[in-house]
């Protein structure tokens, strides 16, 4: 071999050197890459894997309270309907009594409802055309036992049955439907076969003033308690105002702001019809018997659609 033929050789040698170490070291990197993004790539499958599951478990959950809520509705429904049904045929059967019967209930009714004072009883046109003889005097000792009087008018009031007493211009309706349209019919007494789970004690306590803000800043202090959470809120609508025009000038910056137009909040509103501490009270037994006190952290992933 020549001394060229040598140098050749060598310098292919070499380059062959270089080149088996470069691909060594390619193929080093790309399995480090390799195995880096198969890492990564199983980390994200398992974040995605257990965001899954707890979407599905949530949405399990969800559905599970939905169809319970609407058996529930379903069967108070029923109760109603059946308590309907039978104040019905009492209606019915105490409006179809034989005359004597009748005329005799409306004598027991006056000793309940007659008062100590000098008045005037109005029948309707059909009662007076068959009230039994000797009825005016019985009612007449029917006010007297009550230490007061009653005049029967011969005037036929518009009424199906009963009667209306008049005393000192006020008018008390006695008549039948009126009392069962004044009779209270608790319908808690009939209890569910289950109690209502469909909402967290955070969710139920938004009823009231301070509610939502409350909620959420015992999320925040459970699921991130390092960050700190400014709360403002405001009652009534002049309340909302200042806090709003506050708000736009910056006064506020970084504060959740909760507005609720009704002082005291939803519960306080138009059309309720028990006192604001009432219902202050019931509402926080409501929240203290709930059986989940905060919704999970996951549903801070989830997408309302």
């Amino acid at each position: 071999m020549t001394g060229l033929e040598k140098m050749k050789s060598q310098i292919l040698d070499e380059a062959k050197a270089v080149a088996d170490s470069k691909i060594a070291e390619a193929k080093a990197r790309a399995e480090e890459i390799m195995s880096q993004a198969k890492a990564e790539a199983e980390k994200k499958q398992a974040s995605i894997s257990q965001k899954s599951e707890a979407e599905i478990a949530n949405y399990k959950e969800r559905v599970a309270s939905s169809i319970d809520l609407q058996r529930r509705t379903k069967v108070l429904a029923a109760k109603q309907d059946v308590i309907k049904e039978v104040l019905n045929k009492a209606y019915e059967s105490l409006t179809g009594m034989e005359a004597d019967a009748y005329f005799a209930m409306l004598l027991k009714m006056l000793g309940k409802y007659a008062l100590p004072q000098d008045g005037e009883i109005f029948f309707s046109a059909r009662d007076l055309k068959r009230m039994p003889a000797g009825f005016q005097d019985e009612v007449k000792k029917a006010a007297e036992s009550k230490n007061g009087s009653l005049t029967v008018s011969e005037e036929g009031r518009n009424i199906e049955n009963g009667f209306i007493l008049a005393y000192g211009g006020i008018e008390e309706n006695c008549t039948l439907q009126a009392m069962f349209d004044a009779r209270e019919i608790d319908l808690t007494e009939y209890e569910a076969e289950s109690s209502f789970h469909d909402a967290t004690g955070a969710g139920r306590g938004y009823a009231a003033a301070g509610g939502v803000a409350n909620a959420i800043e015992k999320c925040v202090n459970e699921y991130y308690p390092d960050v700190e959470v400014k709360i403002e809120h405001a009652e009534g609508l002049a309340e909302c105002k200042k806090m709003l025009t506050l708000a736009k000038i910056g006064k506020k910056n970084g504060c959740l702001i909760e507005g609720m137009g009704c002082p005291g909040g939803c519960i306080a509103g138009a059309g309720t019809n028990i006192p604001i501490q009432k219902a202050q009270k019931e509402l926080k037994d409501f929240v203290a018997h709930s059986s989940k006190m905060l919704p999970p952290k996951e549903l801070e992933e989830i997408e309302l659609k």
